[in-house]
């Protein structure tokens, strides 16, 4: 590779925002180790930007389960650690989508990713 290209692409490396995705922790959240509010400690400790999450990490503790006050306080948590967050959910169906986007509109979330289903 060029000097010039990897220079251009060290700088660019500087300016990239990293995220914890809740994948690299699934079969501890399946298990309920590791909760969605964890997520933010961890990221947090580590100096990430935010966090990916889907609607159902967490088992009985997901986003989905949760009451709105705990929406509430998950939102204030990321908040206070100046993180931000990104909701995921599994369908494409209207019913899906309105509950993921209720869910980041409750936590404060600035996107919500889907995978489109058939």
């Amino acid at each position: 590779m060029e000097n010039v290209i990897r220079e251009k692409l060290a700088e660019r490396a500087k300016n990239i925002r990293l995220y914890l995705h809740a994948y690299a922790f699934h079969l501890n959240m399946r298990y309920e180790r590791v909760l969605p509010e964890d997520l933010l400690d961890i990221a947090y400790q580590n100096h990430l930007s935010g966090v990916k999450v889907h609607v159902e990490d967490g088992e009985s503790f997901s986003l989905r389960n949760m009451r709105p006050e705990q929406l509430g306080s998950f939102k204030k948590k990321a908040e206070q650690y100046g993180l931000d967050i990104h909701i995921e959910t599994s369908a494409s169906d209207k019913k899906t989508l309105d509950e993921a986007i209720a869910i980041a509109q409750a936590t404060g979330a600035t996107s919500v990713r889907f995978y489109p289903r058939y």
